[in-house]
Order: structure tokens, then sequence, then C-alpha cells
């Protein structure tokens, strides 16, 4: 009777908000309070902390309006997704829809809109039930997130769009919305996180179309942001990863992976649907290597939650390994039997299929059916065939869709949709081929002309930009000419320490390539000017190899000035107390980490007012962008994070950029600098 009453209770609760704080002249907007709630509600999601249910509910209590209520509201139902329960969760969406439908438009309204169906499209595509419905969900997600008031959360939406079209089999469309997430990221100046899951569902889509170069070129670029990933994002990559070379057969490497995987899950205390998913894979590769105790044990235990659950493919693919078993002998179950209770009314993933009709030819090979085993056989190749002429196709639609993305003029877009729409209604094989394979050679030469065009641009624009960034010599040179002939000793030596800097900037600024040597030489003199603003209760201090050896590391000139220049300005500047700064530079085979270190209020790019500091963030991005480009193996990186104490205070930033041993003065046309002191 008690667990009766209090849900009724908790389903007037939103009504009995909703009379309290709203008027009729608009939505409430969030306070500073709430906010922070959120925020940290979100972070203990993501990270699968056990007290984000209570952190949800007290937002529901303290909530002042409706709003505000369904915002704690529907977060429980993202908890209830990553539960092993999740489809709790449509209890969760479907109330919250109630209440949007009863509301007038409004962007914080779409932004809760945005939320809810991305959420409920998440359960579609995660348990592989609809994956059409759940496109058509992230569609009226992503309209109404344009019009909210929360667009940082676009990117990671064009993603999820991308990933319901990579399970629907078409990679043209995944492809497309993975670029669109980047181009979002980029406008919106996310940070290095969220551009690793954007090239990691790059990575999963040339997987898809067992493009492995492409796909094995984006991993490596996601693992070398493995430590800044979130912990799903972390579990996402593990599973890919071990996909990938399970896919080129390397079993063993593929196994190190899910291992990973199992072991993240297990310190996380997970063990819904990934710890299921780890435990099929892994339950697979044991097959693979012959080692069927392993193999059956997994199995069973990812069999277990799969029928709980009531999950088609994870049944299908369950299935699927116990074919493999019987082939080689060591399952009891009738195979048979077990194919004609099989009635799935999804669509499987056809790598699954295919691996299930390998092993199906294996297993009717063993009990001597050879017309099941050639008629299976036959079905494989049939599917193989016909994968590979839909992968040809979505590459082909793939860099189509770049093509048209990157052109500027319409009638070449024209061109594009004529040789489309004959593609389609031809009946000359060859003259397709002909004409599809001119076209791609077509839209490659116009592609890398145009790149090779907007990087020359680019580059003399951030070069513009960097001159301007620099300290201003007008503003310095007047401060000289009305105080040098009144000034004692000491602040003729700060005169001097000026004019130092001013010969040093002005000597940098046509390179666009330094040594670390100098670039290192130019900020010593920059602190000193600085040390005299700030007074005694500022600190500096630089730890660095030799100087031969800094001569020969090349780095973008201005680049940790400016890092130091915004710890400055924004972590010790206006700070109470003791200002630290320290510069440390560490080398090894692969290249140099340059690191700058205070003990500042930290960094945050949302509150700071500076365009200049934001346009000198912005060059540095760019910039290591287009270098990026022109390097293979490893890549230029930086890394901005806050430092906090045990009671999650903030006590400083830490910056980190580093610097292949790739790097020289040729990729950027030489340059480099010839500033002495």
């Amino acid at each position: 009777m008690i667990r009766k009453l209090l849900s009724y209770l908790l389903m007037l609760m939103p009504l009995l908000v909703m009379s309290c704080g709203e008027d009729d002249y608009g939505v409430p907007e969030r306070s500073a309070e709430t906010i922070r709630q959120l925020s940290v509600l979100d972070a203990a999601i993501t990270e699968r902390a056990p007290s984000a249910m209570s952190l949800a509910e007290k937002g529901m209590e303290s909530a002042q309006d409706s709003f505000t209520y369904y915002d704690f509201f529907i977060r429980q139902g993202k908890i209830m997704l990553l539960s092993p329960r999740p489809d709790k969760l449509l209890t969760y969406t479907y109330q919250t829809k109630q209440f949007i439908d009863r509301q007038s438009e409004s962007p914080r309204l779409n932004g809760l809109k945005a939320y809810t169906y991305e959420l409920q499209a998440n359960y579609y595509h995660r348990y592989y039930i609809k994956q059409q419905r759940a496109i058509e969900l992230r569609t009226i997600a992503y309209e109404a997130m344009l019009k909210s008031d929360n667009h940082g959360f676009l990117p990671e939406l064009c993603a999820n769009m991308a990933d319901s079209y990579t399970q629907n089999n078409d990679l043209a469309k995944a492809a497309y919305w993975y670029r669109r997430a980047l181009f979002l990221a980029d406008s919106l100046n996310l940070p290095d996180s969220r551009f690793a899951s954007l090239y990691l569902g790059i990575a999963r889509v040339y997987l898809s179309m067992e493009d492995f170069e492409k796909s094995l070129h984006y991993f490596t670029f996601c693992e070398r942001l493995f430590d800044v990933m979130p912990p799903n994002m972390k579990v996402l990559y593990l599973c890919c990863r071990g996909n990938y070379y399970y896919f080129v057969k390397e079993y063993e490497q593929s196994l190190a992976m899910f291992g990973k995987m199992k072991k993240f899950l297990e310190s996380e205390k997970e063990d819904g649907i990934d710890m299921a998913i780890c435990m099929i894979d892994m339950a697979d590769i044991y097959l693979n290597l012959g080692k069927m105790e392993e193999a059956a044990d997994y199995l069973e235990r990812a069999e277990k939650f799969f029928k709980e659950v009531n999950m088609p493919m994870g049944i299908y693919y369950a299935n699927t390994i116990r074919i493999g078993m019987a082939a080689r002998g060591v399952t009891t179950i009738d195979i048979e039997k077990m194919l004609a209770n099989e009635h799935f009314n999804i669509t499987i993933d056809k790598n699954i299929v295919n691996i299930r009709n390998r092993y199906l030819v294996d297993y009717y090979k063993r009990v001597g059916d050879y017309r099941a085993a050639l008629l299976t056989l036959e079905r494989e190749r049939a599917m193989e065939d016909s994968a590979a002429a839909d992968r040809q196709v979505m590459r082909a639609a793939e860099m189509i869709h770049r093509f048209r993305e990157d052109t500027l003029m319409l009638h070449h877009q024209l061109i594009v949709e004529k040789k489309d729409s004959y593609l389609y209604f031809t009946w000359g094989g060859v003259l397709v081929a002909i004409i599809l394979l001119s076209l791609l050679l077509w839209g490659w030469w116009l592609k890398q002309h145009k790149h090779r065009l907007q990087a020359e641009m680019e580059m003399m624009r951030l070069r513009i930009d960097n001159i301007r960034n620099r300290v201003s010599p007008h503003f310095i040179f007047n401060v000289l000419n009305n105080h040098m002939q009144h000034l004692d000793s000491k602040q003729r030596e700060e005169i001097i320490k000026l004019s130092r800097l001013i010969r040093a900037s002005l000597d940098m600024s046509d390179n666009r390539l330094i040594s670390l040597d100098e670039e290192l030489h130019f900020v010593e003199y920059y602190l000193s000017v600085e040390q005299t603003i700030l007074g005694s209760e500022f600190s500096y201090q630089i730890d660095a190899p030799a100087k031969e050896q800094l001569q020969r590391i090349i780095v973008p000139s201005m680049f940790i000035q400016i890092l130091v220049e915004n710890s400055i300005k924004h972590g010790l500047k206006g700070k109470e107390g003791e200002k630290r700064l320290r510069i440390s530079v560490a080398t090894n085979e692969e290249g140099t980490t340059v690191k700058v270190i205070d003990n500042g209020r930290g960094f945050n790019i949302v509150s700071m007012e500076s365009r200049r500091t934001k346009n000198g963030l912005t060059i540095i991005r760019r910039t290591i962008q287009l270098l990026n480009e022109q390097l293979h193996g490893q890549q230029i990186s930086l890394q901005i994070n806050n430092k906090e104490d045990e009671q999650q205070q903030v006590i400083g930033c830490e910056v980190s950029l580093f610097l292949p041993i790739q790097l020289d003065d040729k990729i950027m046309g030489g340059g480099k600098n010839t500033f002495t002191e």
C-alpha cells in the first residue's frame, strides 16, 4: 500500500512543480546551480558512478519548475539504458514526451525534446531492434536540437545518426553524418576527447567497407587519445579495435583487445549489455583459436543475458557460435532443430550472417550433408558478391558525397546527379564502370587541387593572424619614447627587457618554424617582463634538456609563448597568494612533449572574454590540423586539462603539446628563425 502511494505521488510531482514555476510569458531559465548539478550528474552517468541515480533524485526534489524537474527525470532514463534492464527507460521517455506535448515550443523545450528522442533512439540502436526507427527518432532529435539552447550536443547526435546508418548498412550516409559531426565539432571548438569519438566512428565505417588500411589509420589516431576518452567511448573503442583484428584474422590480438575491454568493464562494475557483447565476441575468438572450454563458458554467460533482455541479435549470434562448436564436434545440441525454431523479425548484421554461413558449411561437411554444405557455400558466395558490390557502390557514393560537399560550383553537382540517375537506369555495366571511374578520378583530382589551394590560403591567413597575435611594438615604443628619460636604473633595466622582447618578437614575425631553444629563449624574455608586473609572488621555472638538443627540435613559432600567456592571463593574474608557473620539456624516440603547468584558477574557454586568447588557441589548433595532414605516423596533439584536489576543486591547469620527431622545416616551406640574444 505504501509503495503504491509513493508511486502515485511520484507521478503527481511534475504537475505540482509545474504549477509554481511557470507563467504565461515564457519558459524559466536554468539557474547557475541547476547547470552545475546537471553537469555533475552527466559526468556521473558517463563515468557510470553508483551515485548517479541519487544525484538525479536530489535534482528532482530541489527543482523549482517543471522543466528543471524533467531535465533530471529524463536522465534517470539514461541511467536505465546503461543498466541490466534497459527496457525500463521507455517509461521515462513516454512520460517526458507527454510533458513535451503539453508545452509551447521554445529553445529549452526543443533541447529537452532532442535529448528524449535521442535517448529512445539509442535504445533501438543498441539493442538492434529497429534501426530504421532509430533513424526516424534521431531525425526528429536533430531538427529539435538545431532550434534548442544546447548546440554543443549536435556533433554527438550526428555521430549517433551515423552509427544508425552504419547498422542499417548505408555506409555512404554514415560517412556523410560523421563528416557533418566533425564540421560542427570544429566550429564549436570542442575538446580532443569529442573528436576521438568521431574518428572512431569513421574507422568503424571503413571497417564495414573492408577498407582495413584506412580503418587502421583512424583507429591508431583514436589510440593516442584513449586516455581522454570517457568510459563508454573507451569500451566502444576496445570493442571495435577487437573486431578489426577479428576480421583480419589476427585472433590473438583480437582476444587481447576484448580482454582489456572485459577488465575495464569489471573495474567499472559493469555487467550489462557491454559485458554481454564482450563475452559473446570472446566466445567466437576462443572458438577460432580452438579453445572450446573457454568458448563454451563465455557463450553460456552471454546467452543468458541476451535471453533475459530478449535481444534477438545476441541470441542469433549465440546460436551461430553453437553451430561453429557443432562443426568441431563439441556440442550435443540438435542444430537442425535449433535452426527450425529460429524466428527473427529483425535485420541481421551481414557480418554475423557471413560468420554463420562459414560455420554452417563446416558443420554440414562434418555430418556428411554435402548437398546442404554446397547450397550454403553458394549462398555465402552470393552474399559475398552482393556485399562486395554494395561496398563498391558505397565507396563510390561516399566519394561522391565528399565531392559534392567540397565543390562550390552548382553545375558540378548537376553533373553528378545526372550521372547518378544514369547509373540507376542503364543496362550497360561496362559503360557504368567507365563513367563512375572517370567521375571518381575527376573528383579526386579536383579535391586534391582545391585542398592544396585552401592549405596555402589557410597558411597565409594563419601567418597574418600569428603576426597580429604578437606583442604590439607600437605601444611599447610609445612607452619608451615618453618615459625613457626619467627612469632610474631599475626601471631602465625593465625597459631593456622590453626592448629585447620587442626585438625577439620582430625577429620571429617572418618565421613559421623555429628551434625549441629559440622559442624558450623568447618565452624567458616574456616571463621576465611579466615578473615585473606580477611582483615577487610570481615565480617560474623552465626544465629542459641541454641547449644542443633543443636546437635540433623544431616547433611552430609562438606556440609556447601563446600557451604561457594564456596561463598567466587567465590562471595567475588576479589570483591571491603564490603564483607558480613551470615549463617542462621531455623527449623520447617518438618526439617531444612540452608542458605548461600553473597553480591558477584553471581553464574555461567559455568564460574567457578575450578575443585574443581565443584567436591564439584557434591559430594553434588550425596550424596543428594543417601540419598533421602532412605528417605520417605520429601526429601533433594539444591537450588542456585542469588539475583538481581531493575535493575536486580546481588547483591549476596543465597544457601538454606533443611534437613528433618527423616535424621539420620542410613541412611549411622552411623559414627557421635566426634570433639570437
